[in-house]
């Protein structure tokens, strides 16, 4: 919804904010244990359904429920091996990806709660994953971000788990000052 605006917390909470009146119109407790929640997100799909990840999980909740507080999860996805950083939801709203401090990229179907392929830390980011983000116009791909200097960008067929092309955050020192004037320049 165009006038509202959600927040995770260090806090452990979950806030659905109202922007015209400036006051927390949903919020989520108990359901985190002591985990900060990183990232959340609407799903594109189903602005009644939204998303949340703290830890090693990612949990679902519908707000179509009256109640404005919210202390349960109605679907929890447990595929990701280490804390993770940031969710996102394709547009049609039946896929996610999720990244997480292992390097890894978990794509999970929705639809079906299954994980349907892992983009690994081998091909791309040999340590953190911190971002991913689903192209706007194309379902199948991604871009994700690590904290490595080469690499650092990475952009993903996902439907073949293939890395079309990475963007390095570092200059090779074999480049040409020529060259080195030429290289567009990449912000994470």
């Amino acid at each position: 919804p165009r006038h509202m605006l959600l927040s995770g917390s260090e806090d452990s909470t979950v806030r659905l904010w109202d922007l015209k009146t400036r006051k927390p119109a949903r919020c989520i407790v108990n359901c985190f244990g002591k985990e900060p929640v990183n990232s959340v997100c609407f799903s594109p799909g189903n602005t009644d359904v939204i998303y949340a990840a703290s830890g090693k999980y990612v949990y679902g909740f519908d707000l179509r429920k009256s109640s404005i507080i919210l202390t349960k999860a109605d679907r929890k996805f447990s595929y990701n091996v280490d804390d993770i950083n940031q969710i996102a939801v394709g547009r049609k709203g039946n896929m996610m990806a999720s990244c997480d401090d292992s390097g890894e990229i978990q794509l999970i179907d929705i639809s079906t709660d299954d994980c349907k392929r892992v983009l690994s830390q081998k091909r791309a980011h040999a340590n953190v994953c911190t971002s991913v983000q689903f192209r706007p116009r194309s379902s199948w791909d991604i871009a994700s971000g690590g904290m490595e200097m080469s690499n650092s960008i990475c952009h993903w067929e996902v439907n073949r788990g293939k890395i079309l092309k990475t963007y390095q955050n570092q200059e090779s020192n074999s480049r040409s000052n020529e060259e080195k004037k030429r290289v567009n320049q990449t912000v994470n």
